[in-house]
C-alpha cells in the first residue's frame, strides 16, 4: 500500500485504524477471553489454539529463557506472553500478563516511557503516540495493575527493518529484559 493511498486518512487514522483492529481481534483484554458461554448459559473454559501452545514452549531469550522468566517474574511481578511483528511489520507487539500487581506497578506506570533496542543495530524503537489517542500501550491511570490482565506496548518500526528471529530489549524505567526474539 503506498503512502498516497494513506495520505486522505492521516496519522490519526491510522492510529486508530491500528488500536481498533487490535481491539476487534481482542488483543487488548484480558485473558478471561477464553471463556465462553454454553446455549444454556453456563460459562465453559475455550481450548487453547495450537499457537498458543507452541508459544508457551518457546522460551523468550536466546540464553536460558526458564531461568530468565522465572527471574522476572520474581522481580517484576510480569510474565512474557508474546513479541510479534504486526501492521504488515510496521509495529512490534510487545504482550505480558500481570502476576503480582504491586511488584508490576511501574512497568505500567504512564509516567516510565517504553523503548525497545534492536540488539543487532543498537536502533531504539519507541512507542508511537498521536494527541488524540495518546500512547500506543496498555497503562493504569489510577490504582494498580490488574492481576491476571494481559497489557500490550506497541513499538513503531519506521524502516520496517525488525525481522523473525531477531534479537531485542525492551526497556520500561528500571525494567529491562533482554535477548527477547521476534516471532
Amino acid at each position: 500500500m503506498s503512502s498516497q493511498c494513506l495520505a486522505p486518512i492521516g496519522t490519526a487514522g491510522i492510529v486508530l485504524l491500528i488500536f481498533g483492529s487490535l481491539t476487534i481481534f481482542g488483543c487488548t483484554t484480558s485473558s478471561s477471553n477464553n471463556v465462553a458461554r454454553s446455549p444454556a448459559g453456563d460459562r465453559i473454559q475455550a481450548a487453547s489454539t495450537a499457537a498458543e501452545n507452541d508459544n508457551a514452549a518457546k522460551p523468550t531469550t536466546a540464553d536460558d529463557g526458564m531461568a530468565d522468566r522465572k527471574k522476572i517474574e520474581e522481580t517484576w511481578g510480569i510474565r512474557f506472553e508474546s513479541l510479534r511483528l504486526s501492521a504488515a511489520g510496521a509495529i512490534l507487539d510487545f504482550r505480558y500478563r500481570i502476576m503480582n500487581a504491586v511488584k508490576a506497578q511501574p512497568i505500567v506506570d504512564r509516567k516510565n516511557k517504553p523503548h525497545l533496542v534492536v540488539q543487532a543495530t543498537g536502533e531504539k524503537l519507541t512507542v508511537p503516540s498521536n494527541a488524540k489517542v495518546g500512547p500506543l500501550r496498555a497503562t493504569e491511570k489510577f490504582g494498580k495493575p490488574k492481576l491476571g490482565k494481559v497489557y500490550f506496548i506497541l513499538f513503531a518500526i519506521p524502516g520496517k527493518n525488525v525481522k523473525p528471529g531477531e534479537k531485542v530489549t525492551v526497556v520500561v524505567g528500571d525494567f529491562k529484559m533482554e535477548n527477547l526474539v521476534v516471532q
